[in-house]
């Protein structure tokens, strides 16, 4: 709760009365003398005065709640919070590092201790955090599955899922980048339950940043000091869309009461009988367009006839329909189809994850390359028949490929000798 008050020793009383009928609402009792806050004053003479009138008690730099250290200054949250990610990391680790335990059981021990505190982390401050904190953090989890040891499995490797035959290792930092965009979802679905959006109030709409999110949005995009938090969700956003090869502003997922439709001078009820007519999305409405005046034949509320000209021109121009006559990524089926916010940040972790993956060498071509020799079609179809057997385990895998590589790549000359 953030108050702002003139004359703080006047408004004590009142403040009391306040908290008090929240509590009722709420059902709960508030402990007036357990309750913490900061004081931010220009007149730092009055601060005395002020943290004795106050019922509550002053924390002079920071107040610890649900293992969450708030700071009083915002450059202080990832010292306060992240660091001490890392340093509690290293304590638990070290306490673990002697349990007999084999490889695998000490991945999944990652997944269900240290995973879950990092996602808690990135969920309460979303903030920009150095390449350093996740450097640290893997190479401690690295260390810790294979005991100091240089590692008998690339990451690549463990980060695939087990059908490919890995361990599903989990990335740290693409799931602080789905925590972070995790926002633009609250965002295009309306929601208010996003925590800085009403703390936030920028210059583009005080009250949502729905239009941000494949929408025309502004012209430009000017950010207040304290719009941290909304501003790196936003950044992130246009630079997944960019690397996805999409179109963030306009898709057939844009909503038909976006932008737009309103630029053209759309009345609202005209907007509202295409949305119950025809759909929501410029991708139903410009399949529908041409159908929505037998549709509203019979109703007595009809839309406007020069409204639908605009609408109808601004449907048929080339490159309105290239943009929206399309069938939806899966990125843009989870913004617009999936109603539920439940595993929101595995979901994006999933898309992310594929978007990130790197494309290994293929190891045949490479053989070829190394012994200057070239393989036929036949060889190639009868290893690639045979890898397709191999075990799901990745040790007992890897030297299965490279005997039945050897097996049948290896050239007749060499196989005589």
């Amino acid at each position: 709760m953030i108050l702002y008050t003139e004359n703080p020793k006047e408004f004590s009383r009142k403040l009391l009365k306040l908290m008090e009928e929240f509590g009722r609402v709420s059902g709960y009792k508030i402990n007036i003398q357990k309750s913490l806050g900061f004081l931010y004053i220009n007149k730092k003479n009055i601060g005395e005065e002020i943290t004795k009138s106050v019922p509550f008690t002053v924390a002079p730099k920071k107040i610890k709640y649900l293992r969450i250290n708030l700071t009083k200054d915002v450059k202080h949250l990832y010292k306060e919070n992240y660091k001490v990610v890392v340093q509690e990391t290293k304590r638990d680790l070290h306490k673990w590092k002697n349990i007999p335990c084999s490889w695998i059981g000490k991945l999944n021990i990652v997944k269900m201790s240290i995973l879950p505190k990092a996602i808690y982390t990135y969920n309460a401050f979303l903030i920009q955090i150095p390449m350093t904190f996740l450097y640290v953090l893997e190479k401690q989890i690295t260390n810790f599955i294979w005991k100091g040891k240089k590692p008998w499995i690339s990451k690549a490797l463990l980060k695939q899922k087990k059908k490919v035959g890995g361990l599903t290792l989990p990335d740290f930092r693409t799931y602080h980048t789905a925590t972070v965009v995790k926002t633009a979802w609250y965002w295009y679905n309306s929601r208010h339950i996003d925590q800085w959006n009403r703390i936030e109030n920028p210059d583009i709409n005080p009250s949502t940043y729905e239009q941000l999110i494949f929408d025309k949005g502004p012209v430009s995009v000017h950010w207040e000091k304290d719009s941290l938090f909304n501003k790196w969700c936003w950044h992130n956003w246009i630079s997944i869309c960019k690397k996805m090869k999409q179109d963030p502003y306009l898709t057939p997922c844009t909503k038909t009461n976006s932008k737009w439709i309103k630029d053209l001078n759309i009345k609202i009820k005209t907007i509202k009988i295409m949305e119950e007519k025809i759909g929501t999305m410029l991708g139903a409405l410009i399949q529908g367009i041409n159908r929505i005046e037998n549709i509203t034949k019979n109703d007595k509320e009809k839309p406007d006839n020069w409204e639908l000209l605009k609408i109808k021109h601004l449907c048929s121009s080339k490159d309105f329909t290239k943009r929206v006559k399309r069938p939806p990524t899966d990125w843009e089926k989870l913004f617009s189809y999936d109603i539920s916010n439940q595993r929101l940040i595995s979901k994006m972790y999933m898309i992310l994850l594929k978007l990130n993956h790197k494309k290994t060498n293929n190891p045949i071509n490479k053989w070829a390359k190394d012994m200057n020799t070239p393989f036929t079609k036949e060889d190639i179809q009868a290893a690639n028949r045979y890898k397709g057997k191999c075990s799901q385990s990745l040790a007992i895998r890897e030297m299965q490929i490279k005997t039945t590589m050897r097996f049948h790549l290896t050239p007749t000359r060499l196989a005589l000798i």
